[in-house]
């Protein structure tokens, strides 16, 4: 069951990178403000960096309780999930923030 959870939300994290890719969300705020472009790199960058950590917790997970679960290995795998989420957390609040501010700065909030 964890194995399934953990192999389920990774492959919903890839689907969410590849959406957030294909679709070109920043390509609007990009072109109305230029001056975002680096942040918007960096943070696609993120991208590939989220889902190896992703994959490695999930392979992680299946060679420490493939052989013998133990109560450590479970925490050990809560503290992973733990990290992972607090810099996943981060990343999509730095997107929402850059396209925010791209809109109020560079398009306007009107009135």
């Amino acid at each position: 069951m964890l194995f399934d959870f953990l192999e389920n939300y990774r492959d919903q994290l890839a689907t969410h990178f590849a959406l957030e890719e294909a679709f070109g969300y920043f390509d609007d705020p990009v072109d109305v403000a230029p001056h975002i472009s680096e942040e918007v790199e960096s943070l696609r960058s993120e991208h590939g960096d989220l889902y190896e950590a992703i994959c490695g917790i999930v392979e992680r997970a299946i060679d420490l309780l493939g052989e013998s679960p133990t109560l450590a290995g479970f925490r050990d795998i809560a503290n992973w999930l733990c990290q992972f989420d607090e810099h996943f957390q981060r990343h999509e609040s730095r997107e929402n923030e850059l396209i925010m501010q791209a809109f109020n700065e560079d398009i306007g909030v009107g009135d």
